[in-house]
């Protein structure tokens, strides 16, 4: 989105985004944010595959800023040009917080999202159901 709700004219210049999924269980315990940033991609492909593989969309010189806020904070983050949350995140998200559950096999858990599309993708729900997580 390039507007905004405001009646008061605005500068026309692009406002600062950031994507955030909270999640807490039924106990009231809290899990981990994840947290999209806005990161300019580069114009190297090679580049482009090595840093969202390894380093979640950073650089190399601001990764190594970024990891120990991660550790701080108990926290994922996550940088992309668009700051929006993709089928990759949804994906890394469930490997996550579900992935190592050790009674995966035989328990069940229901997680409610809302409509976004990147939560809905034929990879995100075919890992879902490999780890009986009932979306």
């Amino acid at each position: 989105p390039s507007t905004t709700l405001a009646t008061k004219q605005c500068g026309g210049k692009d406002k600062e985004r950031a994507t955030a999924m909270l999640m807490s269980d039924l106990t009231g315990t809290r899990h981990p944010l994840f947290l999209v940033l806005r990161m300019t991609k580069s114009k190297i492909k090679t580049v482009i595959q090595e840093t969202l593989k390894e380093r979640q969309g950073f650089g190399k010189r601001l990764w190594s800023s970024v990891e120990p806020l991660e550790a701080k904070n108990t926290c994922v983050i996550y940088g992309n040009p668009t700051t929006w949350w993709n089928a990759t995140i949804s994906l890394d998200f469930l490997k996550f917080h579900f992935g190592k559950r050790s009674d995966q096999a035989t328990k069940n858990v229901l997680l409610l999202w809302d409509d976004f599309s990147a939560h809905w993708t034929d990879e995100v729900v075919a890992y879902a159901e490999s780890i009986n997580v009932v979306l």
